[in-house]
């Protein structure tokens, strides 16, 4: 995927970024958590991400990257509430 870096964006600090949030993504994928700890955490990953990519990159880039298909349905869920839906983890 090419991606447009903004004018003022450094390649190197550009990325940099691109590695963190890629890291803290495996690491998250590869998480022993709970799904509702999961759900928490991918949220907070897509808010650090997207912040640290915003001014390095292109709104539409940092959206692809960030946003899965049902991201905003994660965010109307309410862990424990008794209207969302049971989400299983797959066993190892």
């Amino acid at each position: 995927m090419l991606i447009t870096l903004d004018a003022n964006a450094d390649r190197s600090n550009v990325l940099a970024a691109l590695r963190h949030v890629h890291t803290t993504a495996v690491n998250l994928a590869h998480s022993p958590s709970s799904v509702a700890e999961l759900h928490g955490q991918y949220l907070s990953w897509v808010t650090e991400a997207r912040s640290q990519l915003r001014g390095q990159l292109s709104r539409d880039d940092i959206d692809w990257l960030t946003l899965s298909p049902h991201f905003s349905a994660l965010l109307t869920l309410q862990t424990g509430s008794r209207s969302a839906p049971q989400v299983t983890r797959p066993r190892r």
